[in-house]
């Protein structure tokens, strides 16, 4: 006569959980990676926005001179920065800025390069705009 087997053995068991830990310590992994990502890409997010915001702000109004560019970047508090290749390197202020004078196809005006820092201050976003006058 044979005997019939009515459940699993303690081995099995052990087995089973073993290997639906591996897949689900896989799955927590990616949840975490998921997290980070979308906290990183939210923090880049609303820094671009802010330098769209800047620049918008500056292209919409009506100005004539570098100077009055700069007037209007220093009551809004951002840091200046007279060497276009320091305006990204954080100094004490979230928002940096560099107004250049350029000329585009014969149109004079100036470059803008707005830079707002992010994350600790160790990540920017920067956006450039040529106003003509």
């Amino acid at each position: 006569m044979s005997k019939k087997k009515n459940g699993m053995t303690l081995v099995e068991v052990i087995l089973a959980m073993a290997i639906l830990s591996i897949i689900m310590i896989g799955f927590l992994n990616l949840f975490a990676f998921s997290f980070t990502n979308i906290a990183s890409n939210g923090s880049r997010t609303g820094a671009s926005y802010k330098a769209q915001s800047i620049v918008d702000g500056v292209s919409s109004g009506n100005y004539t001179s570098e100077s009055e560019i700069e007037s209007y970047f220093s009551l809004q508090g951002h840091g200046i920065e007279s060497n276009e290749a320091d305006v990204e390197v954080y100094v004490n202020k979230p928002v940096n800025y560099n107004v250049t004078p350029d000329q585009v196809i014969g149109v004079d005006g100036v470059r803008l390069t707005v830079v707002v820092f992010y994350s600790k201050h160790e990540k920017r976003s920067t956006m450039k705009l040529f106003i003509p006058f």
